[in-house]
């Protein structure tokens, strides 16, 4: 028939089958390829884009057995001893659990202050705690101080008076006040700052506190003692001023403060002029190598309230 294939016939006893087949070849499934693996695309430059490093596998060391063949043509190994990463404890001791007992006396080490003094060499100054116990005890008992007073800290850490604004106070539960480094340039604005934050006593170097002096200060003021020291002091306190004006000196081997004495302040219609060595008292020196905590104070608590008493009744100055 035209149009149609011609089937070929089939072998005896056989099926008739398609041309181009055959039996025995047999077209077999290939295999499905497997798509290729393609490296993550980065959209971002961050840690999580990145693709994960593999991590390394240990190597296998194969050890040699007592009595095995060794291989031929390696020269024998010796084999190595791990070391302990501690030494081991000896026989019949054991490790406490307890924290090893804390050995502190008047002779121990308290802080070291770097100061170069008269010398002009810088040096570190060792200060035990006898010194510095006796310095809290006598600044506490000088100008009772107690946990409702407030005081500043002004000096940096370097300098040795930060230890005398830090530990008395900070013994009895009283406050401690920082105020900014810009103050320092305002005499104004410090003066509104120790009154807003109701400071009751304050340290302040003689440069500063000359400043403070010689402004007007408000007659209600909870500021009731201004300690001062560093340099001479050349300004006295006016009439009328609501706190006591303290005057230190003392050395850093001797524990900050060696003399105190209480400034008195001008009588009304006085002129101003540079305090003398009469209005200073001093005060028996207690250095950190003094055996004994206790030091004679020159202004006493009572001596300091009496002073700001009569300054405050001699005259009254109106707030700025």
């Amino acid at each position: 028939m035209e149009g149609r294939r011609r089937l070929r016939p089939a072998r005896p006893g056989g099926r008739r089958r398609a041309p181009g087949l055959h039996p025995r070849r047999r077209r077999r499934p290939r295999p499905a390829r497997r798509p290729a693996r393609r490296a993550p695309r980065l959209r971002g430059p961050g840690p999580a884009n990145r693709p994960r490093p593999r991590r390394p596998r240990p190597l296998a060391i194969a050890a040699h057995r007592p009595g095995a063949p060794r291989s031929p043509g390696r020269a024998p190994t010796r084999r190595r001893r791990p070391r302990p990463l501690a030494a081991p404890h000896r026989a019949g001791r054991r490790r406490s659990r307890r924290p090893p007992p804390r050995r502190i006396g008047p002779e121990s080490l308290a802080y070291v202050v770097y100061t170069s003094g008269s010398t002009g060499r810088p040096k570190g100054v060792l200060v035990e705690h006898r010194g510095l116990s006796n310095l809290v005890a006598w600044h506490t008992r000088s100008f009772a101080v107690g946990p409702a007073d407030r005081a500043t800290l002004v000096a940096s850490p370097g300098f040795d008076a930060s230890v005398w604004e830090i530990w008395p106070y900070l013994s009895v539960g009283a406050s401690l006040a920082v105020p900014a480094a810009t103050l320092r340039l305002a005499p104004e604005e410090l003066r509104d700052w120790l009154v807003r934050r109701a400071i009751t006593i304050s340290f302040q170097p003689t440069a500063i506190a000359e400043e403070l002096l010689r402004l007007q200060w408000p007659a209600r003021c909870d500021l009731r003692v201004l300690l001062t020291g560093g340099d001479r002091l050349r300004v006295r306190p006016g009439p009328g001023l609501p706190f006591a004006v303290v005057n230190n000196y003392g050395p850093t081997e001797a524990t900050v403060v060696t003399t105190s004495g209480l400034v008195p302040p001008l009588a009304p219609g006085e002129p101003a002029r540079e305090p003398t060595s009469a209005a200073r008292s001093p005060a028996p020196a207690s250095t950190s190598s003094t055996r004994t905590a206790s030091r004679s104070p020159s202004a006493s608590p009572a001596s300091c309230t009496s002073a700001a008493a009569a300054s405050r009744a001699a005259t009254s100055v109106a707030p700025p």
